[in-house]
């Protein structure tokens, strides 16, 4: 058994500090005799040779995905504690937290070599090691006070953003199209850490794991893309889905878990994240196929999925929307479920402003229509205030009776969907 410390603190930190930061971690949390203490990080062989004892070193910063093939061998020993020992909060070091969150131990903490806060890494777990097995979509509800403070904040920022602007919305990209290179770099660490309870706030001050319900009423849950899955599930007959723009694999994950699917596939126009939705099934423990592919000629067979979907992302078509859905429909046999912000259906004053600004898809049911697909439209029991999005149900089958299915999957509700909606506390303490 030993002690793990990784540590992540600036190079111009000299040994005799580092052996202090180190030692006083020991002296913290001391481990029982016989327990060997392994160093991880910049000069760590050197320190842990001036330490002596059952202590060694390994000289290597890690990052999380890059440097997955060296770190991954961790797995297979056992410790006691997994100390990440930086000189910031946790959420400035999150390819080392995300390390310590995959690593078998008893205890995993960080240690703020700042101020020397220590924080329980647990309460970050269940974001940062999603749990994908079937089960409801959890969220647990903010009080009034921190809902109010938080569309404040919107609001302050949007307003703030007008006036920076003398009014002119704008727009962020130039042709109202993201391209690869806008993917092109590994965020699977971020995508981890933007499904925590405090991690990486947004413009209203908390983290994008925030949802307002129908109600308006806020919410905190990790189960975005579980939300997702669920209503997949919840369509009869599906064999084989398509995911574009599958980013890190999270739908993947989910629907992979819940078993019944002959074959998953998560494409990508970005390299980096195809070989995050990989290192995901890897590390989770789920079977599902990635590789690389553009929404304009998605490399598979006409008619070779039940369903296809999207999440947030043909958002990043712009213009090219009709030509990203011509491309869906080539390939699919049943069904596409759409998960996209619109300007036409359940939006907020915030969303209905970015989507302008930054040139994102406009006009999903004009396109739809124009097509003469029937489709039904679902409002999401989770909703992203800063930027909402709505489900797009649409039958891709010429069976006159595919009319009457698509009527059934409108009448239910997130409760009718597999596993339902569940409160849960998360550790919540609001004022």
């Amino acid at each position: 058994m030993e002690d793990l410390i990784l540590f992540d603190l600036p190079p111009q930190v000299d040994a005799d500090t580092l052996r202090r930061l180190v030692s006083g971690v020991v002296q913290t949390d001391p481990p029982p005799a016989g327990t060997g203490l392994l160093l991880v990080g910049r000069q760590a062989d050197s320190l842990a040779a001036s330490l002596g004892g059952q202590c060694r070193g390994i000289p290597a910063l890690w990052r999380f995905e890059q440097d997955a093939a060296s770190w991954l061998p961790l797995r297979d020993g056992s410790y006691r504690t997994v100390c990440v020992l930086a000189a910031g909060p946790p959420e400035q070091h999150l390819d080392p937290v995300c390390i310590a969150s995959y690593l078998p131990a008893q205890r995993r903490i960080h240690h703020n070599a700042a101020n020397g806060q220590q924080t329980d890494l647990a309460v970050h777990r269940p974001a940062l090691v999603p749990d994908y097995r079937p089960g409801p979509i959890l969220r647990g509800k903010r009080s009034t006070a921190v809902r109010d403070w938080y569309f404040g904040n919107f609001t302050k920022d949007l307003v703030k953003t007008l006036i920076d602007s003398n009014f002119q919305f704008g727009r962020g990209l130039s042709d109202g199209m993201a391209t690869v290179r806008n993917y092109s770099f590994h965020r699977f660490a971020l995508d981890l850490g933007e499904r925590s309870l405090t991690f990486l706030p947004d413009a209203g001050g908390l983290s994008k794991a925030h949802y307002v319900d129908r109600a308006l009423d806020l919410h905190y849950s990790p189960d975005q893309y579980r939300m997702v899955a669920n209503l997949i599930r919840a369509i009869a007959g599906i064999r084989s889905v398509l995911e574009v723009g599958a980013g890190s694999g999270f739908l993947e994950g989910y629907l992979a878990k819940a078993g019944g699917y002959d074959r998953l596939l998560g494409l990508d126009g970005a390299r980096e994240r195809v070989e995050a939705a990989r290192l995901n099934a890897r590390l989770n423990g789920f079977s599902a196929e990635f590789d690389t592919g553009l929404f304009q000629q998605l490399p598979v067979p006409d008619r070779s999925f039940d369903l296809t979907a999207s999440s947030y992302a043909l958002e990043q078509c712009g213009t090219a929307l009709p030509q990203a859905i011509d491309e869906m429909l080539r390939v699919t046999r049943r069904y596409l479920v759409l998960y996209e912000p619109s300007v036409d259906h359940f939006n907020s004053p915030v969303g209905l402003y970015n989507v302008m600004r930054y040139g994102w898809s406009r006009g999903y049911q004009e396109e739809l229509v124009r097509r003469g697909l029937p489709f039904v439209t679902l409002r999401p029991p989770l909703q992203y205030y800063g930027n909402p999005a709505t489900f797009f149900v649409v039958s891709v089958e010429k069976d006159p009776a595919a009319h009457d299915r698509l009527m059934e999957i409108a009448r239910a509700t997130a409760d009718d969907w597999p596993g339902g909606i569940a409160e849960h506390d998360f550790g919540i303490r609001d004022p």
